[in-house]
């Protein structure tokens, strides 16, 4: 019980009010989106790899009431990224059309497409990692099977192997969504001059040493 408070903890401090927060004040606003509507994507891939501490946070198929609510109050946070992102359109000058086109979009890479194609491309890379592993690991990650007596990772190994690609992998659509956000979809021709939903963008002192 004590690591899946500590998971909740982290979660919802940490991942989701802590980092939201920041990023709203002070980081470009297509940014911010990015991330917001990406926290369930952080949070699977923290159940998948950290069940014990963060499997009753985020579980698309929750065995408990407490589970539940949260699972779904996590999407509901990632899917409001998209909602505000279309709003924000809206305030600094783009077309309705333009507009929930963006939303749709965003949505497709965001939650649709992640659903179904990450569980896929991780158990893919996987068998492939694993593979590939065997000709270049060797000593204590190697053993062999009792019944084949063939090389075989350990369960070690292919636990930080699963880590990794799921990592790899999340890391890479979010990628890709703040690419298409901020090039393909978000136009520089209207200025926001800092004006957002619901507040205005604060002055970030480090932006200066990264221009």
């Amino acid at each position: 019980m004590e690591k899946q408070l500590l998971g909740f903890l982290f979660i919802y401090v940490i991942v989701i009010y802590s980092i939201c927060y920041h990023l709203y004040r002070y980081a470009p606003f297509p940014r911010f989106i990015t991330y917001l509507a990406n926290v369930d994507l952080i949070a699977n891939v923290l159940a998948t790899n950290f069940p014990d501490y963060f499997k009753l946070v985020y579980n698309i198929d929750p065995q408990s009431i407490i589970g539940y609510i949260s699972y779904n109050v996590i999407t509901l946070i990632a899917l409001s990224g998209i909602f505000l992102y279309g709003l924000q359109l809206k305030l600094i000058g783009h077309s309705n059309t333009i507009s929930f086109r963006s939303m749709i979009v965003v949505s497709i890479i965001t939650f649709t497409l992640p659903t179904l194609l990450i569980p896929y491309l991780t158990k893919y890379f996987k068998r492939l990692s694993e593979h590939i592993a065997l000709h270049y690991i060797d000593g204590e990650h190697i053993k062999y099977s009792e019944k084949s007596q063939e090389k075989i990772l350990t369960k070690e190994a292919i636990e930080r192997i699963s880590v990794v690609i799921s990592i790899v992998i999340a890391i890479g659509f979010i990628l890709t969504e703040g690419y298409v956000i901020e090039h393909l979809i978000h136009k520089h021709k209207f200025l926001a001059k800092g004006r957002r939903v619901f507040g205005d963008k604060h002055d970030n002192p480090l932006e200066s040493l990264f221009k």
